[in-house]
């Protein structure tokens, strides 16, 4: 046995308690061994340090009203008591053992060997004692929890009876886990339109100790509910049987809490598009109402050039917001398939000239280049796509802006590109969704996110489409249309 820490000695007569402690030394029981005269001594001891056994005269007295035993176990201490005696007194031990005492031994035969063995048998009884009181408490909280469960769990035993079922699947099934001494047979229970779930997975579990899937289990008002069931087959190591667990829970439950935080989403899109469309909307028009008023004050009067520059800036912020409202109603009817498209033969490179005039103010870092390359579309949805390109372009991406117009026979292609830092891969597959944004938390309160998903459904219902790339620092949205026939 390993030697403990403290074994105190508490004895009234200090000779024979010192006599007692030498005994202890001599079995190298502890490493310390005090001895109290008093209780109030032993008390002191208990409380500086750890105690690990306690031998106790039987003449011992405890505090006022109380016995030794007694005073011990009202400090909180819960070491093994060893009661020595002078003489073999059987009614005195049982009450000894009663207040508490784990054993019972006479001094006068007591040796080093017999008193170490009565130490480790009162400490091995403790450590049995503590695991005991720790696994019903831990079986407690368990039963508590299962019990509380709103999943229906069930134990089966090895005959395939139930043996146990929790209050909620007491509640589903509308019976007890027993009906007299009948125990309630699982394939009774566990059958539905679906056929007979226990003879299902039965295979599976002798074979694989696991069953899980999809079953509708029928309540007890006959309403058939799906239900994700798992089915453990629990092989014991000792004599007892083997036992099946069963947990199922009800996958229309998830079902309605999925719609309900779906819901919650949707309502969430609606107020941030609102909010979106707002910002979007005012900020040309709060531009336009300031410039109109400035001018019907005539603010400008005799200015030619400077009218001339708040007409200019009139005319773009108020295209600016005609381009919002065209991506709108666009998105709006390509939900119903009613976009009209008016395809005819285009200069490819003029349409793209003509969509980048209007921003060459504010993005003087573009250029358009490239051939007269002609292509079979809409007019007026190649510009609006273009356009929205470049919109996205000013917006999100670098300095510089090329439009580069090419073809290879069988397509026509615009290019735009920039080389801001691009789209974050993880990125790429939804920038292209309806009010999805890129450039971070505070672009959702600026962009509406219809530009390029508006752009792809154009691009696609002309017979082309719309793609992103970034190769070399650059990114690159290429517009692909059908080239005229041959």
């Amino acid at each position: 046995m390993k030697r403990l820490a403290t074994v105190i000695v508490m004895a009234a007569d200090e000779a024979v308690g010192e006599q007692v402690a030498e005994l202890v030394r001599t079995a190298k029981l502890a490493t310390e061994v005090p001895v109290a005269r008093t209780a109030g001594e032993g008390v002191g001891l208990m409380s500086s340090r750890k105690v690990d056994v306690i031998l106790l005269f039987d003449d011992f007295e405890g505090a006022p009203g109380k016995t030794a035993i007694e005073t011990i176990r009202a400090e909180g201490c819960r070491s093994p008591i060893l009661v020595l005696a002078r003489e073999d007194d059987e009614q005195a031990a049982v009450a000894m053992i009663d207040q508490g005492a784990d054993d019972y031994l006479v001094v006068d035969s007591l040796t080093a060997p017999a008193l170490t063995r009565a130490v480790r048998f009162a400490l091995s009884r403790h450590e049995t004692e503590r695991e005991l009181a720790a696994s019903e408490r831990r079986n407690g909280r368990l039963a508590e929890i299962i019990s509380a469960a709103e999943d229906l769990v069930l134990v089966i035993d090895s005959w395939e009876r139930v043996v146990f079922m929790n209050e909620a699947a007491e509640r589903f099934f509308g019976i007890q886990e027993t009906e007299g001494d009948t125990k309630v047979k699982a394939a009774d229970i566990l059958s539905s339109m679906d056929g007979d779930m226990w003879h299902l997975a039965l295979p599976e579990l002798i074979f694989e100790g696991k069953w899980k899937g999809e079953f509708a289990l029928r309540d007890q008002q006959g309403n058939e509910i799906r239900h994700a069931v798992t089915v453990i087959h629990h092989e014991r190591g000792d004599d007892s049987e083997a036992f099946y667990s069963l947990v199922a829970n009800d996958l229309s439950a998830l079902t309605a809490a999925a719609e309900r935080v779906h819901l919650h989403g949707k309502m969430q899109a609606k107020s941030q598009f609102v909010a979106s469309i707002s910002h979007e909307v005012r900020t040309p028009l709060t531009a336009v109402l300031g410039f109109a008023d400035l001018l019907a004050d005539g603010g400008l009067e005799g200015d030619a050039e400077g009218t001339a520059e708040i007409m200019r800036l009139i005319s773009e912020q108020a295209q600016e917001v005609s381009n919002i409202i065209e991506d709108l109603m666009v998105n709006a009817r390509s939900d119903v398939g009613q976009v009209a498209i008016v395809p005819a033969k285009l200069d490819l490179l003029a349409q793209a000239r003509a969509a980048a005039e209007p921003l060459e103010a504010s993005m003087p870092g573009m250029s358009v280049i490239g051939e007269h390359v002609p292509a079979v579309a809409d007019e007026v949805r190649v510009r609006q796509i273009i356009r929205n390109l470049l919109t996205n372009a000013r917006r999100y991406g670098g300095p510089n802006v090329i439009v580069r117009v090419s073809g290879n026979g069988s397509e026509s292609l615009v290019a735009v590109c920039d080389d801001g830092e691009g789209v974050p891969p993880d990125r790429r597959d939804s920038i292209f969704e309806p009010f999805e944004t890129f450039g971070g938390q505070d672009t959702r309160a600026v962009a509406v996110g219809l530009g390029l998903a508006v752009s792809r459904e154009l691009a696609q219902l002309m017979g082309g489409d719309l793609g992103y790339d970034y190769v070399d620092g650059w990114s690159h949205f290429t517009l692909r249309l059908p080239a005229p026939a041959a």
